[in-house]
C-alpha cells in the first residue's frame, strides 16, 4: 500500500504486516504437540518406554516441546523486530 511520504508508520501497520508470521509460527506449535498426542492416542505404550536411561519417551517429548516453543518464540521475535523497522 503506498504510503503519503508525511505519513507515519502507525503500530498496527506492523501488527497486520507480522500476521502471516505469527500464523505460520502458530501452525508449527500446533503440529509439534499434535504429533505427540496422536503418538500418544495410537500408542500409548510407546511413551512409557525408556527413552534417555530411565527417563521415559513421554518426558522427553514433553522436554523438547518446551524447548521448541522457546525456540520458536525467539525466531519470532527476531523476525518480527526485523520486519517491522521502516
Amino acid at each position: 500500500r503506498l504510503m503519503h511520504p508525511e505519513r507515519k508508520l502507525h503500530p498496527d501497520d506492523r501488527v497486520v504486516g507480522n500476521l502471516a508470521l505469527r500464523f505460520g509460527f502458530a501452525a508449527l506449535a500446533v503440529a509439534a504437540i499434535g504429533a505427540v498426542v496422536a503418538l500418544g492416542a495410537a500408542s500409548p505404550q510407546a511413551l512409557t518406554r525408556a527413552a534417555i536411561g530411565p527417563v521415559p519417551l513421554s518426558l522427553v517429548l514433553a522436554a523438547a516441546l518446551i524447548v521448541f516453543a522457546v525456540a520458536l518464540t525467539g525466531l519470532y521475535v527476531v523476525l518480527a523486530n526485523r520486519s517491522a523497522r521502516p
